[in-house]
């Protein structure tokens, strides 16, 4: 691996840089920012590097993730175990951005990939459907000091050094990473597409219930206790690689699955990578992460179970499963849901419990937080823009009510 702070890349033109990186020669993966002209003065001397694994800049990666801002899903061992896994099966192509001052240090880690969509080459951020979160690792006085009009030039510069590709879809771009905003959730035609929802937990387990409806909570407390009628009802967190790990994990595999197939979505663990992925993950050695397995037992038996991360403060909750049948009348996955919150609380290492990307209904019962995600869709090619067109047509038509209860109807559901 190339020490970055003592590479001396030599200079040429940019029309050759254009052509090395189509080309996808090695050589030209080192560039000096100066070269492309119209940067701020702070930005001389800053030098940018373009990695086509992670395993290549695991060290720059890994001193990133402790200096800069940001998630969970910016994390060395999230994209390495990506790549490694769904990245792999999918064709997945890494292109890791690095931004770097004159000694070395990062002001910029942006963790991309160019993905096959059919016949077109999109370029996205790594990480695909599995990450939430899609942003930069990003030094805090960078971030304050560089305006949009900046970063839009920087990013310009970016393009034109990847390889060419038909489309670029950036989705689920946080407005803030640790109260630092996000540059890139403010490039020219990012448009605000959807919510995550964090629980800002309180100190006490009374004071979180007394934030919730009474109805809601009183309902709790009946569906606990009806389904301690049929065994000695228990919430457990096992540690990872035990056995009784080993089990939560395979429930939460064969429930997920489940549900996916019963409301007709994708069904992700039926796919090469994604079980493996979460699998590599619940057993990685985290620089800065720890894995979380849930799972609530009743009389024996693992009624729901869940998949989350602890990070810096917060608890994000990923993947949860239930047992389908007749307990189902019972709300398994809601009250696994409101253990796994009491158990945060009483843990003073976690401060926000993450329900993660999603406008999904049941959300507004635990929380009423939004955090604001950004998406930027953007042609290069033609076949792109026809992409494209398609695309707002389908959206346009998935927010007529009237045709998307239509479509409800023709599946057996009820139209909303």
């Amino acid at each position: 691996m190339t020490d970055i702070a003592a590479f001396s890349p030599p200079l040429i033109g940019r029309s050759a840089l254009r052509a090395l990186a189509a080309s996808g020669d090695a050589r030209a993966r080192h560039y000096r920012i100066d070269e492309f002209g119209s940067i701020p003065p702070y930005l001389a001397g800053t030098r940018l590097s373009i990695y086509s694994a992670p395993g290549d800049c695991e060290k720059i990666w890994r001193d990133a993730v402790e200096r800069c801002a940001g998630t969970l899903f910016q994390c060395f061992e999230w994209h390495a175990a990506f790549h490694a896994t769904i990245g792999v099966a999918e064709g997945v192509e890494p292109q890791i951005v690095h931004l770097a001052d004159r000694a070395g240090r990062t002001l910029l880690l942006l963790p991309l990939a160019i993905y096959r969509e059919g016949r077109l080459r999109v370029l996205r951020f790594s990480g695909g459907v599995v990450t939430d979160y899609n942003a930069p690792l990003i030094d805090r006085t960078f971030a304050a000091r560089t305006n949009a009009a900046q970063v839009a030039r920087l990013w310009a510069i970016v393009l034109d050094l990847l390889p060419r590709v038909d489309l670029v879809w950036l989705r689920r771009m946080p407005a803030a990473l640790e109260e630092v905003p996000n540059p890139f959730a403010a490039l020219p035609g990012a448009e605000h597409t959807e919510n995550a929802h964090p629980v800002m937990l309180p100190e006490t387990v009374a004071a979180f219930r007394a934030g919730r409806k009474a109805k809601f909570v009183r309902e709790n407390r009946r569906l606990r206790r009806r389904m301690g009628e049929l065994g000695a009802v228990e919430f457990r967190c096992p540690a990872p690689g035990s056995t009784e790990a080993e089990a939560a994990f395979a429930a939460i595999a064969r429930q997920k699955s489940r549900l996916w197939v019963e409301t007709r979505c994708r069904d992700l663990f039926a796919e090469p990578g994604y079980l493996d992925f979460y699998r590599s993950l619940t057993h990685a050695d985290f620089q800065s992460a720890r894995p979380h397995l849930s799972a609530l037992h009743v009389g024996g038996t693992i009624v729901s179970a869940g998949w989350g991360m602890v990070f810096r403060g917060r608890y994000y909750f990923l993947v949860v499963g239930r047992e389908d049948g007749a307990w189902t009348r019972w709300s398994p996955g809601r009250l696994l849901f409101e253990s796994l919150i009491e158990t945060s609380i009483a843990d003073p290492e976690i401060g926000i419990f993450d329900l993660a990307a999603g406008d999904e209904s049941y959300k507004r019962e635990w929380t009423d937080t939004k955090l604001p995600l950004y998406e930027l869709l953007a042609t290069r090619t033609g076949k792109g823009a026809l992409f494209l067109l398609r695309h707002r047509l389908r959206e346009r038509l998935k927010r007529n009510r009237h045709l998307r209860n239509w479509v409800r109807r023709l599946r057996g559901k009820k139209p909303k």
